[in-house]
């Protein structure tokens, strides 16, 4: 097993399955540069934030850096290859700002293996950790 599944694990311990509503669309860096499109993840019961902050001092522990940037939940939906016109973007956005697209139940963890690809990118699950029901 390794490091990174341990602290996974330690994290995890103890956390139950909480929901999460996808809610509202994003991008990042800008609007008027995008390079991802996402959707955010609403937290009610604040168990994705307590579970981030357990797992990001499991891993300081293994010294891996801190993150500098607030957490931001969200799914990534997109990533550009080339400049996406603001004005559509900026038109999509403002449509979809509080769309609410669903609740759904996390139930696992996983580390994924993310491999930037020509055709999009190809994830690889190495390992999982199931939350208790």
């Amino acid at each position: 097993m390794t490091s990174l599944h341990q602290a996974m694990e330690q994290a995890a311990q103890g956390q139950t399955a909480f929901p999460l509503c996808a809610r509202s669309l994003g991008c990042f860096p800008h609007p008027a540069r995008a390079r991802v499109l996402w959707v955010g993840l609403d937290d009610p019961s604040q168990a994705l934030g307590r579970l981030n902050e357990r797992l990001m001092a499991a891993l300081t522990l293994l010294d891996f850096p801190p993150e500098d940037r607030p957490f931001q939940p969200h799914l990534t939906l997109a990533r550009a290859q080339k400049r996406v016109p603001s004005r559509q973007l900026f038109s999509m956005l403002q449509t979809y700002q509080n769309q609410d697209f669903g609740e759904f139940l996390v139930t696992q963890l996983h580390i994924v293996h993310s491999q930037l690809q020509r055709g999009g990118s190809l994830h690889t699950i190495l390992r999982s950790v199931t939350l208790q029901c």
